[in-house]
């Protein structure tokens, strides 16, 4: 009788372990820097599936599972990653350029006429 008892605790148990979380709806607002609207801002999942941009006012409804894990990238800025359970203003840093520059001077100095450019 016991070990029935426990069978039937199981299988009752068995659908609160296995359940999906709660879905929430998030509202994002993306600013730049300065505070101002984002728009076109893309927000991602963490695996990579697109939920959408950013209307004209840096704002984007989202539907998932709570707590939502996110990726939100735009143009020239760095992106950013965030966990949610409810609607948040994000802001979003301007990208840093990086790039090496090589410049070469000459052992005797050029005339004029020679130099692509004057320095002093």
């Amino acid at each position: 009788m016991a070990a029935g008892a426990l069978v039937l605790a199981g299988v009752m148990l068995a659908p609160a372990i296995h359940s999906a979380p709660p879905r929430v709806t998030v509202t994002l607002t993306i600013e730049d820097s300065s505070g101002a609207a984002l728009p076109g801002a893309a927000v991602n999942t963490t695996y990579g599936r697109l939920l959408g941009h950013t209307d004209g006012d840096g704002r984007l409804t989202v539907e998932c599972a709570a707590p939502c894990y996110l990726v939100v990238t735009a143009q020239g800025f760095s992106g950013k990653t965030v966990t949610l359970s409810a609607g948040a203003t994000l802001r979003l840093q301007p990208a840093v350029a990086t790039g090496q520059i090589t410049v070469t001077a000459y052992r005797t100095p050029l005339g004029t006429l020679e130099s692509p450019v004057a320095t002093r």
